[in-house]
């Protein structure tokens, strides 16, 4: 157990004031990305512990979290060095999140430095400990415009607006929905005729459910079938069950723990509640020791269960049922997510879901490594968020902004 000091509305005046002070980044603390991503590289399984420690990201995750965080200050430093810093202002302060606090304090100090701006860090209070590392590693390299004040997001938040100070919340998925110039993925769905998906997908779902323990931003919450799903639910089950729970230290482990015991008891709210309306259980269901909540499937959701309109950030994936792609249409419409997997519709299906907002993937392939964690982030949003550019990027840095 790490504890650390917590700020309160003062202590953001003065370091805002200080940071104003400063005059702002010029464009050699930018470039200094650079070497914070070389030191990142350097010691990327030194930081993969930070991460999987605070987070209970297994250490796979964890190392990827990190070579994301890297690929991303090498990418801003070549821009900054190419096209120079946008046209400075106030200091920005920035909320972490607790999904990807190293990603996200990277992206925060990029996104600052980029627009010429100084930046205040505030680490997610439930995992502060690799986002203060990077912020001692980017002071000890030169890097001065930047502060951290740890403690309530919600207090250093509100002390943002009451000082009028432009504020980025990196948002966990559940709070996606209040975010006021944030980044965040929120979660995905799948809506599907069972007769397309086939056992590689089967398989897909199983492990984009468990990234991060149901925590990751962008994982899969739901999956909408057309028609019955019983034997899909099943071989989602048989996957998830091949998952090994234990210490995200452990490269043997596929599952870590959550990131407080709150959502083991929130998992098994969620599920108590779905099967008392009908819900079938096919595996898992059980709260292990302490933050440890087991795989969970569940299939034939009735509409009226918690768990189908809940931000999900816990292992279960829950299978419900329309009758046709129009009541699916509509149930994704009203569901939380951002994303959608799309599999055998028709035509004007996508279209209303792209029409609805949501980024929809129609019919692709599984991922190769359905273990291996995705990008939370889109690297491109550092460019179009702080100079309005379109695809700036130097060729040969083209890509570090794919989505991985």
């Amino acid at each position: 157990m790490v504890s650390v000091a917590s700020s309160g509305p003062i202590d953001l005046v003065e370091a805002v004031s200080f940071l104003k002070s400063t005059g702002g980044p010029s464009g050699w603390e930018a470039e200094l990305l650079a070497e914070v991503g070389d030191q990142l590289d350097s010691y990327i399984d030194e930081f993969a512990r930070l991460v999987a420690l605070d987070t209970g990201k297994v250490f796979r995750e964890a190392r990827d979290e990190v070579s994301r965080a890297s690929s991303l200050a090498t990418a801003a430093a070549a821009l900054a060095e190419i096209q120079g810093l946008g046209a400075g202002g106030g200091p920005l302060v920035a909320l972490l999140s607790a999904s990807s606090p190293l990603y996200t304090a990277v992206h925060a100090l990029a996104l600052a430095l980029l627009r010429g701006r100084p930046v205040v860090l505030k680490p997610p209070s439930r995992a502060p400990i690799a986002a203060l590392a990077l912020a001692g590693l980017a002071s000890s390299i030169g890097i001065k415009s930047i502060a951290v004040l740890t403690g309530s997001g919600a207090i250093i938040g509100g002390a943002a607006e009451r000082i009028e100070a432009e504020k980025i919340v990196y948002g966990d998925p559940g709070r996606c929905d209040s975010c006021n110039n944030g980044f965040c993925l929120g979660r995905s769905l799948a809506l599907v005729d069972p007769g397309e998906a086939g056992r590689k997908w089967e398989e897909a779902f199983a492990w984009l459910r468990l990234l991060h323990s149901g925590q990751a931003c962008g994982s899969l919450a739901w999956i909408v079938t057309i028609g019955r799903h019983d034997a899909m639910a099943a071989s989602i089950a048989e996957f998830m069950s091949t998952a090994r729970l234990g210490d995200p230290l452990d490269p043997e482990s596929d599952v870590g723990p959550l990131i407080e015991e709150g959502r083991v008891h929130l998992a098994s709210r969620l599920v108590d509640d779905a099967l008392s309306k009908g819900a079938m259980l096919v595996r898992g269901g059980i709260p292990l020791r302490r933050r440890f909540y087991e795989p969970t499937v569940l299939a034939r959701t009735p509409k009226s269960a918690a768990v189908l309109w809940r931000d999900l950030p816990v292992p279960i994936l829950p299978l419900s049922t329309a009758g046709d792609w129009r009541e699916a249409v509509k149930i994704a419409r009203q569901l939380r997510a951002t994303q959608a997997i799309v599999l055998g519709a028709p035509g004007w299906a996508a279209r209303e879901l792209e029409a609805s907002g949501l980024t929809v993937y129609i019919d692709p392939e599984p991922p190769a490594s359905p273990s291996q964690p995705r990008a939370c982030l889109l690297h491109e949003s550092v460019i179009t968020a702080s100079l309005d550019r379109t695809n700036p990027w130097p060729e040969e840095f083209a890509e570090t902004v794919e989505m991985q």
